[in-house]
């Protein structure tokens, strides 16, 4: 979070005086919720702006953080952790299918489901057989736009 104080008074870094907070040195302090900083960007005479970065650990917010029967946020962490292990474990799973791209050869797709093919719906058949269809879609292609994953590589 940032709070940005200005003021144009004269002689602008009385604002430094005001706030109990020297313009020429960055400070930091820890809080119970996480860490400040206090900077002044610009400090003259005409002008000073004091800077407020507040660094928040929610994490750290919630086991603070006491409950109406005095139980901690422990459940709650627990469910904060889980989200962010379950973001993690996502973002190694997407990472795999990114990678740089210069041109239109360097694009690849990668289909998981064939969704419907002429007077036919698949919505009713498995994850195998679409993997299955594809693949062979796939290794039918010259243009090597598509490939396959195999359905082994997505279980682990």
């Amino acid at each position: 979070m940032l709070l940005t104080i200005p003021t144009t008074h004269r002689p602008a870094t009385d604002l430094g005086f005001l706030l109990h907070k020297n313009p020429a040195r960055p400070q930091s302090f820890d809080l119970s919720f996480g860490r400040a900083h206090v900077v002044y960007p610009e400090a003259g005479d005409d002008r000073c702006t004091a800077a407020l970065i507040l660094d928040i650990d929610p994490v750290g917010l919630v086991r603070g953080r006491r409950g109406p029967a005095g139980e901690g946020g422990l459940p709650l962490v627990a469910r904060l952790e889980h989200r962010a292990a379950m973001a993690s474990r996502y973002t190694e799973a997407w990472r795999r299918y990114c990678w740089p791209v210069t041109s239109v050869a360097d694009l690849k797709l990668a289909p998981f489901h064939v969704l419907a093919a002429e007077g036919a719906l698949h919505t009713t058949k498995d994850h195998r057989w679409h993997l299955d269809q594809i693949g062979s879609l796939c290794a039918a292609g010259e243009s090597r736009v598509l490939f396959s994953i195999s359905a082994d590589h997505l279980r682990s």
